[in-house]
């Protein structure tokens, strides 16, 4: 919400984390595997400062090893990209243009249809040009940002990860925002890169 764009405009140090190359194991891949991302900028520095953790933004994992794997996720309009739901290639997702690092994680469900059923959803989700939530809204379901789209195409599948949102505050005014490691702390997820 406006919290969360103050929290982006005000002056602060950026993530004091060593960059590393993004280290991603295609071999161990599955549909429906989150992909998180600790990205690079004032943005994702906003959002990692909010949450006080290394993950700034999420998606789902669609597609195959031998097509290319994609991450369908849900971004601000930024440059020639208009934003919204986007179908990005893994690759260009993970890149150390984009990251300091990535990690994947799946759904601890040994059904395997209810992943790959969550990735079937944002691959409607994404063909339905989705504008990106610029208010952080959980309620809407007209705009959605990048948490917000992996928790409801799981839900969509039948799947709760019952993640709880964080409270973030900035001078003052508070929000409830669904950050990157409100998905971790649920412990519906484990890393599998």
């Amino acid at each position: 919400m406006a919290a969360l764009g103050l929290l982006a405009s005000s002056s602060f140090a950026p993530a004091s984390r060593p960059d590393r190359p993004p280290a991603v194991h295609a071999n161990r891949l599955k549909q429906g595997d989150i992909v998180f991302r600790s990205g690079r900028g004032w943005r994702a520095d906003a959002v990692r400062l909010a949450g006080d953790a290394p993950w700034s933004h999420v998606g789902i994992l669609v597609g195959e090893p031998r097509a290319g794997w994609k991450v369908i996720h849900a971004a601000p309009p930024e440059g020639a990209s208009p934003g919204g739901v986007l179908t990005t290639p893994l690759a260009e997702f993970a890149d150390r243009s984009n990251s300091r690092q990535v990690a994947v994680y799946r759904y601890v469900s040994r059904d395997a249809a209810k992943a790959a059923a969550a990735a079937a959803a944002a691959q409607r989700t994404a063909g339905a040009r989705i504008a990106f939530d610029e208010s952080f809204d959980l309620n809407s379901g007209q705009s959605l940002y990048c948490t917000e789209l992996v928790l409801r195409v799981f839900a969509e599948a039948g799947t709760d990860l019952r993640a709880v949102p964080s409270r973030v505050s900035v001078g003052g005014l508070g929000a409830e925002i669904l950050l990157p490691e409100d998905l971790l702390k649920s412990g519906e997820l484990i890393r599998v890169d």
